[in-house]
C-alpha cells in the first residue's frame, strides 16, 4: 500500500508546463513505485476478499495504474 500510494503521488507531480529535469525525476519515481503495483494489488485483493475492513482500503486504490502511467 505504500508503494500504491507513493506511485499515485508522483503520478500527480507530472510537472506543467513541462520542465525536463522534474519530468525525469518523476519518471523515475514513477517507475521506481508503480513497477508491478497492479499484480501486486489484484493478488491482496485474492488473498483477502473475505476481510471487509482490508476490502474497503484496498478498493480505495485505482485497479489498473501501470499503463495509466505510461
Amino acid at each position: 500500500m505504500d508503494e500504491r500510494e507513493a506511485c499515485e503521488h508522483f503520478a500527480g507531480e507530472i510537472p506543467d508546463p513541462p520542465d525536463a529535469e522534474r519530468m525525469k525525476e518523476v519518471l523515475e519515481q514513477i517507475q521506481l513505485y508503480c513497477a508491478g503495483t497492479d499484480a501486486r494489488l489484484a493478488a491482496l485483493k485474492s488473498k483477502y476478499a473475505n476481510n471487509i475492513k482490508v476490502m474497503s482500503k484496498l478498493n480505495e486504490y485505482d485497479e489498473i495504474i501501470e499503463r495509466a502511467r505510461r
